[in-house]
C-alpha cells in the first residue's frame, strides 16, 4: 500500500488488499492535511468547488461553465447551491457536463421546486442532495415566505426518494439550521426530516444568527440536543460544528467565539466560483475570475497565496465567527 503525496492517491480502495473503509477515510484525510501543510502558502488543486448560481446579467455563458467542468480534476467534489439553484437556467447543463465526467456532485436547495426537479436529479446522477429546512411546517413557511413551501418540500423529498426505488444515490441530507423560529422545536425538526424520507440529518449551529445578536435560548438547545443524541445514533444525526453542551450553552449565552479549532484549511482544498466566474476561497474576497483565467492560476493566484500566507500566521478577526473552519459534516 502506497500513499502519494504528489497529486492522484496511489492508495488502495477499500475492497482492494488490506485496507478497510475508516482507516481508508482516515489515511486519505490525514495525507490531505500533511499535503496542505507541506504546500503552506500554495496548493494544487482543490477537493471541493463550490458553485454560487444566482442569475445576473453578468453569467457565465453555457459554454463557459462547460469549461470550468472540465478542467476540475478527477475526484474532485462539486456543490451547487444558490437562492434558486433549481430554477437557475444553467443547472442541467452543469449536472450534464459533472455526469460527463463522473464527478460526485451535491445540490443545497430549499425545496419547493424539488418535486418537478426529482426525475432531472436522479437521471443525471447527482450523488447527494442538501435539504435545507428550517424547521416544522410552521417555521418553514415563514423562513421561505409561502404557505405551502414545507407541503412542497417535503412532496419534492418524497418524489426523489420514490424515483431512486431504493438505490443508494442520490443520498438526501437534511440540514437543520437553528434559528429563532425553530429554536425550541428541533427535535420536532429531525422528525420531520425523516419523515420526508431523509437518509441524515445535520442540525447546525446558528454563527450568523449569534452574529445578528438574535436571541436564542442556549439551555432551549442544549437540552434539545441531549435528547437527540439520545435518540438518534451519530451519523444519522450529526451537529455541525461538533460542540459539547458546555460549548452550546457559552456559544449561545454570550455569543462566544473562542470555541472551535484554531487553523483553518479551507483555502487550501476548496474554491467557490460565483455565477459572473468571480473564484474565492473565502468571504475575504474574489482572488481571481474564471473569465481571465484557469481555475488552477485562479486557486493558486498572488492574491490566493496572500490569504493562506496570511492564515498560517494566525486567524484574523472576522475568522473566529466563520464555519468553514469548523469543516463539515456533509460536503457542504
Amino acid at each position: 500500500m502506497t500513499i502519494s503525496l504528489h497529486g492522484n492517491s496511489e492508495l488502495a480502495p477499500p475492497g482492494e488488499g488490506h485496507t478497510s473503509p475508516a482507516i481508508y477515510r482516515k489515511i486519505l484525510r490525514f495525507r490531505n492535511i500533511l499535503w496542505a501543510r507541506i504546500r503552506l502558502d500554495a496548493a494544487s488543486v482543490p477537493a471541493l468547488v463550490r458553485l454560487v448560481l444566482t442569475d445576473s446579467n453578468e453569467c457565465l455563458s453555457p459554454a463557459e461553465w462547460d469549461d470550468l467542468i472540465e478542467q476540475a480534476s478527477p475526484g474532485t467534489a462539486l456543490r451547487l447551491e444558490g437562492p434558486d439553484v433549481l430554477g437557475f437556467q444553467a443547472t442541467e447543463g452543469i449536472l450534464m457536463a459533472a455526469d460527463r465526467r463522473g464527478l460526485e456532485v451535491a445540490l443545497i436547495c430549499d425545496g419547493p421546486r424539488l418535486e418537478d426537479a426529482a426525475p432531472m436529479l436522479y437521471g443525471l446522477g447527482l450523488s447527494t442532495l442538501v435539504l435545507r429546512l428550517y424547521g416544522t411546517e410552521p417555521a418553514h413557511n415563514a423562513a421561505l415566505g409561502a404557505s405551502d413551501a414545507f407541503e412542497r418540500t417535503a412532496l419534492g423529498a418524497l418524489s426523489l426518494k420514490g424515483i431512486s426505488c431504493g438505490a443508494p444515490l442520490p443520498r438526501i441530507v437534511a440540514a437543520i439550521m437553528i434559528t429563532p423560529l425553530n429554536q425550541h422545536t428541533i427535535v420536532e425538526s429531525v422528525e420531520c426530516a425523516f419523515a420526508m424520507g431523509a437518509d441524515q440529518v445535520t442540525v447546525m449551529h446558528s454563527l450568523a444568527e449569534t452574529r445578528k445578536n438574535l436571541r436564542i435560548d442556549a439551555m432551549s438547545v442544549a437540552a434539545q440536543v441531549r435528547n437527540i443524541q439520545s435518540r438518534w445514533r451519530t451519523g444519522l444525526v450529526d451537529f455541525s460544528p461538533r460542540l459539547t453542551l458546555r460549548q452550546i450553552e457559552a456559544f449561545y449565552s454570550n455569543g462566544s467565539l473562542t470555541i472551535g479549532p484554531n487553523s483553518c484549511l479551507t483555502p487550501w482544498r476548496s474554491v467557490t466560483v460565483d455565477s459572473s466566474g468571480a473564484v474565492s476561497l473565502c468571504c475575504d474576497g474574489p482572488v481571481g475570475n474564471m473569465r481571465r483565467e484557469s481555475l488552477a492560476s485562479a486557486f493558486n493566484s498572488p492574491a490566493a497565496r496572500s490569504l493562506r500566507s496570511t492564515l498560517r500566521r494566525g486567524f484574523r478577526l472576522e475568522c473566529h465567527g466563520c464555519s468553514g473552519r469548523f469543516g463539515g459534516s456533509f460536503l457542504i
